[in-house]
């Protein structure tokens, strides 16, 4: 959250600005469905290996052992798209660390291990879940996304939402 700091003679004021909360919000939530989405179409052996939000765009890179073929690109739209307009609800709650890893594994940990023994959840019903302690939507149906990936081997999957 960025803050707009106002100062005066002896006074200051700290706002969220909340535009770019919720481009941001947008963001972050899409970049958890094109993930999905790369998961469904791509299999499970995809990985995330990084990912950038801004207020501007989101990108995705995941690992895969050949660049992704048009066709795979459009399968790939499809389906974030089919998941946004699925309005699944997005919950998000703090677990024990092992319950979690228990009840959703290691695939929790797709932006790397999180210090500590309680981690944040965030479950696209049906969808995906992962550790995770950014800003997210309540709902799919909030936000739209469209996907094209454009490296070799470590696809980039931009999204704007």
């Amino acid at each position: 959250v960025r803050c707009v700091q106002e100062t005066g003679i002896n006074a200051e004021y700290m706002g969220i600005d909340e535009g770019r909360r919720r481009q941001l919000r947008c963001h972050h939530t899409a970049t958890h469905i094109v993930f999905a989405a790369c998961r469904k179409v791509l299999g499970p052996h995809v990985w995330q290996n990084g990912a950038k939000k801004t207020t501007d765009q989101a990108h995705l890179d995941i690992t895969h052992f050949t660049s992704l073929s048009k066709q795979e690109e459009k399968e790939i739209e499809n389906e974030a798209n089919k998941i946004i307009l699925s309005a699944k609800q997005i919950h998000k709650s703090f677990m024990d660390k092992a319950q979690a890893e228990k009840d959703y594994g290691f695939r929790l940990y797709q932006g790397g291990i999180v210090p500590g023994n309680e981690l944040r959840v965030v479950n696209i019903v049906d969808t995906d879940v992962e550790a995770c302690c950014g800003t997210h939507c309540d709902n799919t149906c909030l936000l739209y996304t469209s996907p094209s990936p454009r490296d070799r081997q470590k696809s980039r999957m931009p999204s704007s939402a």
